[in-house]
């Protein structure tokens, strides 16, 4: 029984403070959108994933550095305490949560393998210049351009993209898809489509994954703008080659891409165009300030983590929690 209510505990203590800390990234969150200028891109783009893992990290270090060390060093053994109904349906919730989680995760993960697997059985290998992965050409009704998978990631591309996009438009479109591989948006996004809190069931954490999408985005074409103004300007006539290229009245859902998404199109030819020679490095993940918060809360946990003073008060937190779930 110690081992059962210690385990449970340890959900409620992930459930809550998930919880908490899905409460303050829906309060603080920008009430008119996100910058996306060239030279915050990159920067936007860490702190929006950084703000959307902050509920399940605190969770997870709150219930794993904290509760659990108190828990094993300050509670005795011979106590006769059980699992209340109040404490069992906590842990219901947050094992919902971590499966909904999962579940997510193995879909879009089955998902990549299935898309891969169908992809590559007409496929021809393609040799491109400048390109550290392996490159293949497919038929495909949408013109796909996209990197798939996290471990060995493939760069695959429609033959209608190949033939209607010139040379310099292409090398844009490459160095593009090379700044979502150096930033390693794949595996960004499936761990965003895990997080196991309650944002993943509210309007507010679509939003957060669109956004964080579409600051990705921005940050990989600014990769690919950063060798001048004419890889910008061919990088702005490639999205919208390739747009036109699209289906009408038809959408593809397709990883790492969104060049089928009209108003994301619209949006990221309008920055390349209006962008301007700068030297002015991309916004650092620690000067942004909603990122510098999430990252000083978690170092706060760290630090005092192992105080026997804070285990003290966070074992009589869980025994006044105990006994109110009774």
């Amino acid at each position: 029984m110690y081992g059962l209510v210690g385990l449970s505990l340890g959900f409620a203590a992930f459930l809550v403070i998930g919880g908490l800390g899905s409460l303050a990234v829906a309060a603080a969150r920008p009430r008119r959108g996100y910058s996306l200028s060239p030279a915050e891109a990159g920067g936007q783009a860490r702190s929006l994933f950084a703000l959307r893992l902050l509920p399940a990290a605190a969770g997870l270090v709150f219930a794993a550095g904290f509760y659990a060390p108190a828990y094993l060093l300050l509670e005795p053994r011979d106590t006769g305490e059980t699992v209340s109904p109040g404490l069992a349906l906590l842990v219901v919730a947050a094992a919902a949560l971590v499966f909904t989680g999962l579940r997510r995760g193995l879909k879009t993960w089955v998902a990549g393998r299935r898309l891969v697997a169908g992809w590559m059985r007409g496929a021809r290998p393609l040799h491109l210049p400048g390109l550290a992965l392996p490159a293949y050409g497919i038929s495909h009704p949408f013109p796909v351009v996209a990197v798939v998978g996290m471990w060995r990631p493939r760069l695959f591309v429609a033959e209608r993209v190949l033939a209607g996009l010139t040379g310099e438009e292409l090398a844009a479109v490459l160095a593009h898809e090379e700044g979502h591989l150096v930033a390693r948006d794949n595996l960004r996004g499936l761990l965003l489509r895990c997080c196991p809190d309650p944002l993943a069931l509210l309007p507010i954490g679509d939003r957060l994954f669109r956004a964080w999408t579409e600051a990705a985005e921005a940050a990989a074409d600014e990769h690919s703008a950063r060798a001048g103004s004419p890889r910008a300007l061919a990088l702005a006539g490639a999205l919208v080659k390739v747009a036109r290229m699209a289906p009408v009245g038809q959408r593809a859902s397709l990883p790492a891409s969104a060049f089928h998404d009209g108003a994301a199109i619209a949006r990221r030819v309008k920055r390349l165009l209006d962008r301007t020679e700068s030297k002015e490095a991309a916004t650092s993940l620690l000067r942004t300030p909603r990122a510098l918060g999430t990252w000083a809360f978690l170092s706060v946990l760290a630090l005092f983590g192992t105080s026997p003073l804070v285990l003290r008060a966070v074992h009589a937190l869980t025994e006044a929690a105990l006994r109110l779930l009774r």
